[in-house]
């Protein structure tokens, strides 16, 4: 109960200080405070700040996720971003959902929901002339509505407003009337419009707070009837009770009627609203009546009703029967406790009410009201004071609740909590599920809803489950319901059991397939009939699909249920109107498939989204039934749904290795005794996985953290034969990461800096350092002099770069790959054994092992320290070749005697990047350079000659040179100087051939030769075409039309290439796009930050347009946006080919280019060869170069991208096989080798 204050204004009470301390107390409890946050956040918070004042109210996540790659957030995991909105959220500086119809979308100024709702519930006559009398108020707009009827064609505007202030029905085509008014409002105010560009979600949004709900009505899929889209929005319902329509004559009253008593005596009308909204969205508008302050809906049986009524400040229910018999007041009860609790947890937190009877009394003409009793212990006593025909219609199922038996997981794993489960903002479908499997009575759910906070709801919860038997069902209903919290909750692991739930329908065709595939795989498969049609399936068939669903869920022997959803499943025989809202979100635990008959999808999605907007909301497949299924779409299925065995391998491999070494492995490991005492399995290999699996669910990142910890134990336990299998698995993990290239940045003490997001194997460009980290790592690292630090002793010698690193909050294994110049491809005899690797703390020397040893790099465990470099024992590495590097630098001085430097060197990045700064200085730039195979000694002269030159002489000095490695870069080494006579770098003609030999006899003076240079401006005499291959990376993405929105994409920069690009006809082009199709939205990526604002106007040139501008990305990047997109264009004006344009054919996204492109042209020239349909002419848009063109050129470009847009589905297809074809063609073979021809390799050299 709230606090009440009596307060003296008159005088200086004390009581102020009471209220202002309780209002701290209050604080204190609120979620998130006293909380620390990572600054990251508040950058983040700050980032989005800036974003909104740019004007636009919105942002996609997906610009979310390039704000947060920003080095001050480096927020990288999608989930943990979508958990920081949902905490700015929480705060009120956002309006995020993480939710699979919400997400995709954030509002940055929560003002706007207002604001939209604003514009339909204050309707013109209410707007101006307030002091007016409401009849003539209401004359003055139908007069001006009439007026306008004249001047426009359409819909009648006046009835559609009658209609929704009477009725509280609004109309799509109404709302967009509405909405491009405001629009066009603001657009006069100098504001961006956003009204109309983001109508579906601002729609998800009301629906999400039951400020509307779709109306729409929705019938089973016997017949299709085109239905106006409608809304019912009960904040505008006027029309007075009508109690001959609320009460039907054939129907009669129940005597004894529910009460919700609002405490305080206060119920907001919102409440009350949000509840006719939930319900007519539940129960539809056809079955239903609604006035304004009540309301009567249909329940499960078709003699039966009931009403709702709002007096003062409670709501009154009662049962409606045309058979005087009353079966339906329990089932009612029920719903509207979930129904109220929900827009409670949602709206009003704190809002109390209790259940009452009304009795009448001795001495009392007026009924009183009596409270429901409740107790947290389980069923309601009968001498509970309550009327027995009360009981009997709206209590009789009570007291015969009970609590189902859990049968278990299949290895009764017992995993501990290990969270606050106080943070749950939202328990309602974990309550609903638990009633459902009878894990708490109705009554014990009511006293959970009635506690104050959300905190004291869940502490109930918690406290309620302690006690009972089955104490893991609360623990699997969370995991089915709220899964970001299950591990806040004792529950028993899954077992191995994958259920199908299915109707009778597409047995054959896809039932039977699917359970023999999935039993092929190993996965143990079960088929549950909704409908059972034997005595052989025990599942009742009055039992609804939300009830099978969550009770099949509930055991715990189930690992998922593959819930198929056809034609027949969505009749309404299996969906009861009076069901709890269906619970299950966590899609681990269920996947729905959907089968459809051609042509038939859209429909049933909107069905589904009737019938249960949740399960409509989660991640399905989709299958078009015409005939039986392919077995490519059923391996995609089996792919969804493999077991924990085929999700870890590495853990079932080290599980057969341990074997009954577990139990003392667990011990090491420090894993608890409770959880060993519980494992069980059929052999020592499953108990160690279970073991396993328990601990590594403990480690807070993955194989490359968890691996290294097992092998050291191992190694301590003196198993070393096991420990060796663990590194191997370690190493093969490693090798099948893909190593990804990263550009650091250079601080101001000049050390290099990465910031790694997380788990992989990095690169630097600058200095081929490498990196394997299990997290996010900051690695701070400089090249450093092995003169300065290491007197080379005779043992070893140094064959690498040696680096001072640092890595900043290093939690477990970190291994640094170290570049050495070794040529160990011919070289069987040099091990990681013959290396090792300095590590130099202050002035103490050691020596690491390497664990792994490539062509390029040696591999070891970062230690704390300063320096790391590679070294080999001194007799076995002496005699193996180096790589080194021939590098050429002329003289930037006007001459007419060309001089150059000619340098042998290590071939590693630091000295190629230290010569080119040293010889700047000298006033010479690097002009070619070739690699080459030398040994350490090696006697090594240089020749050169000038072509197409008479009488020109080449000077080179000194004669020779002793090949040594360069790996220090704080001093000078000896280089070849070379002048010649002639001009050859203003020559056509001239050229200056250089040749380095190596001394074979340097008595006899025979040579071979190790590498050649080529230098000069002359001219090649023929030019060939390349045509690239595309890339792996594109060709193995997997796109499919989807979301709300249809999406436009175009790659590159905008500001000074626009013309040549074409993105000015681009933005005039998707301007009139805009006009038909209403939810298109353009996305261009390669915009510099500097080059921002000038895109931008660019691009908004029309004024009817508002693009998404993305920053330069990476190939990576390019690739996610085009998963997200239903067309790519490139509409250049000239190009020379346009490899944008080929990665989205290789991805198999729809494409439009431009016929002045390369790729058009060879488009063109397959087809002509009849390597492709001639269909996919159609990809290419004639483009004209004149400006006096455009007109024609946007509504050509217009034309098809409407056409793509509108036939999405269709278009992905025809990608999909333009996708096909150009693979198979191998069209760039031909060019491939003509190209290496044309640098002297012959074919076949390759291997290709």
């Amino acid at each position: 109960m709230s606090k009440i204050f009596a307060v003296d204004n008159t005088t200086e009470d004390a009581a102020v200080d009471e209220i202002r301390d309780y209002i701290r107390e209050v604080a204190r409890a609120l979620p998130h405070m006293g909380e620390e946050i990572p600054i990251s956040w508040l950058h983040l918070n700050s980032r989005l700040k800036t974003k909104r004042k740019e004007g636009d109210p919105f942002c996609t996540f997906q610009e979310v996720v390039e704000l947060a790659r920003d080095p001050d957030i480096r927020i990288t995991d999608r989930h943990t971003l979508a958990w920081v909105l949902t905490f700015f959220h929480d705060r009120g500086d956002i309006i995020f959902f993480d939710e699979p119809s919400l997400r995709d979308d954030v509002t940055l100024q929560p003002q706007v929901m207002i604001d939209a709702f604003k514009t339909i519930i204050t309707v013109p006559p209410y707007q101006h002339g307030r002091k007016m009398k409401a009849k003539d108020i209401w004359a003055r707009f139908l007069a001006k509505i009439s007026k306008m009827k004249k001047q426009q064609t359409g819909p009648d505007l006046s009835k559609m407003w009658e209609r929704l202030e009477q009725e509280g029905i609004l109309s799509d085509e109404l709302l967009t009337r509405i909405w491009e008014k405001k629009d066009k409002e603001l657009k006069e105010e100098l504001e961006k419009p956003f009204l109309l560009r983001h109508k579906s979600f601002l729609k998800a949004l009301m629906e999400k707070f039951y400020l509307i709900c779709n109306a729409t009505p929705v019938s089973d899929l016997s017949k299709e009837v085109q239905q106006e889209e409608i809304y019912f929005v009960p904040a505008l319902l006027s029309c007075k009770r009508d109690n001959a329509k609320l009460y039907p004559r054939k129907m009669h009253v129940c005597p004894q009627a529910l009460y919700f008593v609002f405490s305080e005596k206060f119920l907001p009308s919102g409440m009350f609203c949000r509840l006719q909204a939930l319900c007519v969205r539940r129960f539809g508008l056809k079955k239903s009546c609604v006035f304004a302050g009540c309301a009567r809906f249909p329940t499960g049986i078709q003699q039966e009703a009931f009403v709702i009524t709002k007096l003062d400040h409670y709501l009154k229910v009662e049962l409606l029967s045309s058979s005087k018999v009353f079966t339906e007041g329990l089932r009612v009860r029920k719903f509207l406790s979930s129904a109220l609790f929900e827009i409670k947890e949602k709206w009003i937190p704190c809002i109390q009410y209790k259940l009452f009877c009304r009795t009448k009394q001795k001495g009392r003409r007026e009924p009183v009201f009596r409270a429901l009793p409740t107790t947290s212990d389980g069923p309601v006593e009968q001498d509970s004071g309550v009327p027995s025909a009360f009981r009997d219609i709206w209590m009789a199922d009570i007291s015969q609740a009970y609590r189902s038996e859990n049968s278990g997981g299949d290895g009764p794993v017992i995993l501990q909590p290990k969270g606050d489960p106080s943070n749950m903002r939202t328990i309602g479908p974990v309550l609903d599920t638990m009633e459902l499997g009878r894990g708490l009575s109705l009554d014990q759910c009511d006293h959970t809803r009635s506690q104050l906070t959300p905190k004291d709801r869940v502490n109930n919860l918690v406290k309620l489950i302690q006690n009972v038997e089955n104490r893991y069902q609360l623990g699997a209903a969370v995991e089915m319901c709220c899964p970001e919290f299950a591990d806040c909750f004792l529950r028993e692991e899954r077992g191995k059991e994958l259920v199908i739930l299915h109707t009778d329908d597409y047995k054959e065709e896809f039932i039977s397939p699917l359970q023999t595939a999935v039993s092929e795989s190993g996965v143990s498969c079960l088929t549950k009939n909704i409908q059972p049609t034997d005595s052989t399936e025990n599942i009742e068939p009055t039992v609804s699909i939300t009830e099978k669903a969550v009770k099949l869920l509930l055991n715990t022997i189930n690992r998922m249920v593959v819930l198929v959803i056809s034609p027949q499943t969505l009749h309404h025989r299996h969906w009861s109107n009076l069901d709890y809202e269906f619970p299950v979100r966590n899609e681990k635990l269920l996947l729905p498939i959907l089968l459809y008959p051609p042509g038939s999808r859209d429909r049933m999605v909107r069905v589904l989204q009737q019938r249960a907007p949740v399960l409509c909301s989660l991640e399905r497949k989709e299958i078009e039934m015409d005939g039986r299924v392919s077995d490519e779409r059923l391996e995609e299925i089996v792919e969804k749904v493999v077991s924990d065995k085929e999700r870890e391998p590495l853990l079932y491999q080290l599980s057969r290795a341990v074997g009954e070494e577990w139990i003392r492995l667990g011990q090491e490991l420090r894993v608890g005794k409770p959880v060993l005492d519980n494992i069980t399995g059929d052999d020592d290999s499953q108990k160690a996985f279970q073991m396993l699996k328990a601990w590594r669910t403990r480690t807070p990142h993955g194989p490359l953290h968890y691996l290294p910890q097992l092998e050291e134990i191992l190694r301590i336990m003196g198993k070393p034969s096991v420990a060796a299998a663990v590194l191997d698995m370690y190493k093969n993990h490693c090798d099948a990461l893909e190593c990804k290239e990263v550009s650091p940045e250079l601080t101001e003490d000049k050390h290099w800096s990465l910031h790694l997001p997380g788990e992989g194997k990095y690169l630097c460009r600058q200095t081929d350092l490498g990196v394997v980290t299990p997290y996010p790592l900051h690695v701070t690292y400089k090249s450093a002099n092995w003169s300065d630090r290491w007197q080379q002793v005779g043992e070893w010698m140094p064959v690498g770069q040696l680096f001072s690193i640092l890595c900043e909050d290093v939690e477990g294994s970190v291994d640094i790959l170290l570049p050495h110049v070794l040529h160990l491809a011919d070289n069987t005899e040099i091990t990681r054994e013959s290396l090792q690797v300095v590590h130099v703390v202050g002035d103490s020397v050691e020596l690491l092992p390497v664990t792994e040893l490539t062509s390029s790099h040696a591999v070891t465990r970062f230690k704390k320290g300063s320096l790391f470099g590679v070294v080999g024992r001194t007799e076995e590495v002496n005699s193996v070749p180096r790589r080194y590097l021939l590098m050429a630098f002329r003289s930037l001085q006007d001459s007419d005697r060309p001089e150059l430097k000619i340098y042998i060197v290590s071939n590693t990045k630091e000295m190629k990047e230290t010569l080119k700064e040293d010889e700047k200085e000298w006033n010479f730039e690097p002009c070619d350079f070739r690699t080459c195979i030398l040994n350490l000694g090696d006697i090594c002269c240089l020749e050169g000659t000038v072509t197409s030159a008479v009488d020109k002489v080449v000077n080179i000095s000194p004669e020779h040179l002793k090949v040594e490695d360069t790996l220090n870069n704080n001093q000078f080494y000896d280089s070849f100087r070379v002048v010649a006579t002639a001009e050859i770098w203003m020559s056509n003609t001239s050229q200056l051939h250089l040749e380095l030999l190596k001394m074979t006899d340097v008595e006899a003076k025979e040579t071979t030769s190790v590498s050649k240079l080529t230098l000069g401006d002359k001219k090649p005499q023929s030019h060939y075409i390349f045509l690239p291959k595309p890339s792996k990376m594109f060709l193995a993405t997997t796109v499919r039309p989807g979301g709300e929105q249809k999406v436009v994409l175009s790659i590159g920069r905008v500001r000074n290439v626009e013309k040549l690009k074409g993105h000015d006809l681009m933005a005039l082009t998707m301007a009139e796009v805009v006009k038909v199709i209403k939810n298109a939205r353009l996305r261009v990526r390669g915009i510099t930050q500097d080059d921002y604002e000038m895109s931008k106007k660019i691009l908004e040139k029309s004024g009817d347009m508002n693009p998404t501008l993305l920053p330069y990305g990476t190939q990576e990047d390019i690739r996610d946006d085009m998963t997200t997109a239903h067309l790519v264009l490139m509409p250049s004006r000239s190009e020379p080919f346009g490899l944008v344009g080929l990665e989205a054919i290789a991805a198999g996204i729809p494409v439009l280019i431009s016929d002045k492109t390369g790729l058009a042209e060879m488009i063109l020239d397959l087809i002509e060869q009849e390597k492709l349909g001639a269909e996919h002419r159609h990809v290419i848009v004639e483009t004209s170069v004149n400006d006096s063109d455009t007109a024609g050129d946007v509504k050509r470009w217009a034309s098809k991208i409407v056409d793509i847009l509108k036939y999405s589905k269709a278009e992905f297809e025809k990608a999909a096989r333009l996708k096909r074809e150009l693979v198979e063609s191998r069209y760039w073979e031909e060019s491939h080798l003509t190209f290496l021809q044309a640098c002297g390799i012959p074919a076949g050299a390759t291997g290709q």
